[in-house]
């Protein structure tokens, strides 16, 4: 009897932005004019022309620290700043009440010279992980050992680009890739959307039992 196993290495970094408690208690309203995401979140114009602002849902309460002009700043639960037009905040929840920007300060311009690093970025998370299968090769001459790969996980969850780092050969390599092919991930985020993101990942084969 045969017993297979496989793990996934990520190596990841993430960044979380602390919220200005001093701000002002707001809520994000839509409108069915507005623009949506893949999941049905609102896009709402960026300061900064030609980017959009993702990253907060419909009714989500949010921190506004500042504002620019017809400009709110804000800060999602989980950190996230945001700088969108002072018509999608409202006081209430429910009912859209325009939110009193003179209750908050001034503030800076957003620079719209360079590109914005992201401030929040959540790792992708496994969902589905099948274990390989031995190449008939590979078990006749009992090789064992780790397969190295890279991928890239797509905004789908979905494996992508699947290539092998470090092999085994005798088959192994191959069945390492329609391993990984199958898994199934919770995508990364990046300022609250899903985002492609390349990691490595092993696929080892072992096999136990008595060895001829």
């Amino acid at each position: 009897m045969r017993l297979l196993s496989c793990w996934l290495v990520l190596v990841l970094a993430s960044m979380a932005w602390a919220a200005d408690d001093t701000g002002k208690t707001g809520y994000v309203f839509c409108s069915s004019a507005d623009h949506r995401g893949p999941r049905g979140e609102p896009l709402f114009p960026g300061f900064c022309a030609g980017r959009m602002n993702p990253g907060v849902s419909c009714g989500e309460k949010v921190t506004v620290v500042g504002r620019v002009g017809q400009w709110l700043q804000v800060v999602t639960a989980r950190g996230v700043p945001r700088t969108i037009p002072a018509t999608a905040i409202s006081q209430e929840k429910e009912n859209f009440v325009a939110f009193d920007s003179s209750a908050v300060p001034e503030a800076s311009a957003p620079d719209c010279s360079v590109s914005q690093r992201p401030n929040f970025q959540r790792p992708p998370r496994a969902l589905f992980q099948p274990g390989p299968e031995y190449s008939e090769e590979a078990r006749k001459k009992q090789i064992e050992g780790v397969v190295q790969l890279s991928i890239v996980i797509g905004t789908d969850g979905i494996p992508h680009d699947v290539k092998v780092e470090k092999g085994l050969g005798y088959g192994l390599d191959e069945k390492a890739v329609q391993a990984v092919e199958k898994w199934r991930f919770e995508p990364p985020e990046r300022d609250g959307q899903p985002t492609e993101q390349k990691v490595a990942v092993e696929v080892s084969f072992h096999l136990y039992g008595p060895k001829h």
